[in-house]
């Protein structure tokens, strides 16, 4: 496994063999980082092109406004398109799926917008969001 990015919001695990990126927000996320750290997320996308993407929430307190999604579809989803996961994950703490629940609806909408050919599923363990990203 190798670390690829660490900064204040997100960490970025690249596992070569699996061609598996794990990506894990947190912290206090702006609109100013948060924005940072997806440019930095869309350029390790288009050198290496995992066919699979876990995404982990596990302590995630940041509001995607309409503008930001817009925003997320033009210079994160567009640009990777041609190198899309075949299989996305999004790992959720349970006691944060209320929270949650609002903020990832907005990023499937973006994610559906850009017509992508991936499976995505949502899991409460993150063991079986491996053992699915395997099967």
């Amino acid at each position: 496994m190798e670390r690829l990015i660490e900064n204040e919001v997100l960490s970025l695990d690249y596992e070569p063999t699996l061609s598996l990126f794990i990506e894990r927000w947190y912290g206090h996320v702006t609109d100013q980082n948060f924005k940072a750290s997806l440019l930095l997320l869309v350029k390790h996308l288009l050198l290496l092109k995992p066919i699979k993407k876990i995404m982990v929430y596990p302590n995630f307190n940041y509001l995607i406004k309409p503008t930001m999604q817009e925003w997320m579809l033009e210079n994160v989803f567009n640009p990777s398109r041609p190198n899309q996961s075949e299989k996305i994950a999004f790992f959720i703490p349970q006691n944060m799926e209320e929270k949650i629940l609002v903020e990832l609806l907005a990023v499937m909408r973006v994610m559906e917008d850009t017509k992508g050919s991936y499976q995505i599923k949502y899991f409460y363990d993150e063991d079986q969001a491996y053992q699915w990203l395997l099967e």
